[in-house]
């Protein structure tokens, strides 16, 4: 999934952008570019490393890239990401099985302290001392057994759905960096037009 957002104005201000000189955009592109350089770096700092969401891999910081779109028609700075789990943190939602009947969401049994999975259920399912059986709420679950006088641990956990909830991270960067954009954006432009 790719996620964008866009630092643009509205039709108005792009419609006035239209009739610009011509030496104002190099001025612009260039300003649009550090911004863009700015608000990536901020998502990556401020709200990736644990004030909005906690990093475990680091793929989702390592993948917010922004660039310059500079047309006839168009001057922007887009933010973005393809990372396909960026738009769930963004808007929140639920995920549903896309094969077979259930979610198996891992225990901390199974994760790094970082709380990235080991392994996938596949792997322990194959196990001899892995077993299935419903957990004290009803659930059903993967267990490992440990042995004689232990209980059983419970590895996974079945769910026919999940509702993340919304953490976003890239809007409110922006709305964090409002007032820099604009000053640099106003600077850019008055320079220009000396």
């Amino acid at each position: 999934m790719d996620f964008v957002i866009q630092i643009d104005g509205d039709k108005r201000v792009i419609r006035k952008l239209d009739g610009i000189p011509k030496k104002l955009r190099p001025a612009l592109s260039k300003e649009l570019k550090g911004i863009g350089k700015h608000v990536s770096s901020y998502i990556t700092r401020q709200k990736l490393s644990g004030q909005v969401l906690n990093r475990r891999t680091g793929m989702l910081a390592r993948s917010i890239k922004d660039r310059v779109i500079s047309n006839i028609n168009e001057l922007y700075t887009q933010i973005g990401t393809d990372v396909p789990y960026a738009g769930i943190h963004e808007r929140g939602g639920t995920i549903t099985p896309k094969h077979g009947r259930w979610l198996w969401i891992p225990t901390k049994s199974v994760q790094t302290k970082a709380g990235v999975t080991r392994q996938g259920i596949r792997d322990y399912v194959n196990e001899p001392d892995t077993f299935f059986q419903l957990t004290k709420r009803g659930t059903l679950g993967l267990f490992r057994n440990m042995g004689k006088g232990n209980p059983p641990d419970l590895l996974f956990i079945a769910k026919s759905y999940v509702n993340i909830p919304k953490r976003p991270y890239m809007r409110p960067s922006l709305e964090d960096n409002r007032n820099l954009i604009i000053s640099r954006i106003k600077k850019a432009i008055g320079e220009s037009l000396k």
